[in-house]
């Protein structure tokens, strides 16, 4: 790893990649975003309309490593939701499979500067009669990845905890542990 990362600079990274690959070289997403988490039913109306989409979020950190240098290393968990609905000759269960398909075997190839190689690569159908009755189908890839986070203050802005507060309401993890590890300074 070298130069570290802001968490915002992480996420907005993997956002540009997967804007690449999926909407301009695979075109099989309409949009890319960064998200705070989960959806709620209001949400899911809204950004079904430009379904299909694909929306990144931060979902825990751990710490993993102080550096003397005033950078850490955090393993990330993040998620990927994917969000389809039917379109002229294309059923949303084939486009999410397309979709969930290339992701999950181009993940484990993707090299981002600066970090480790993901792991852990999950993929859930997050089927439900509420999300059916919306016209829509959601799928949740989920992959860990180490990033070395920080320089100087960087790391301790309201930026870095704003996120980390966010991951607390997914439902992973305690509020308790992602605080502890957003705040933690590495010892000089």
């Amino acid at each position: 790893m070298t130069s570290p990362l802001t968490i915002n600079g992480y996420l907005t990274h993997l956002k540009n990649h997967l804007t690449q690959v999926f909407k301009t070289d695979l075109k099989l997403v309409n949009t890319v975003t960064i998200h705070r988490g989960r959806f709620t039913k209001d949400e899911l109306k809204t950004v079904s309309v430009n379904a299909p989409s694909a929306h990144i979020a931060l979902t825990g950190m751990e710490l993993i490593a102080p550096h003397a240098t005033n950078v850490t290393d955090y393993n990330l968990s993040v998620s990927i939701t994917i969000i389809t609905k039917d379109a002229q000759n294309k059923p949303r269960e084939t486009s999410a499979q397309e979709i969930i398909g290339e992701l999950t075997t181009r993940l484990p190839l993707t090299e981002f500067d600066q970090t480790e190689v993901i792991t852990n690569i999950k993929a859930q159908n997050l089927y439900t009669g509420d999300i059916n009755k919306q016209g829509v189908m959601l799928w949740f890839v989920g992959f860990n990845q180490i990033v070395r986070l920080g320089s100087g203050d960087k790391l301790y802005n309201s930026d870095a905890i704003l996120n980390t507060a966010h991951a607390t309401t997914t439902g992973h993890g305690t509020k308790d542990n992602y605080t502890k590890a957003s705040q933690k300074k590495p010892k000089a």
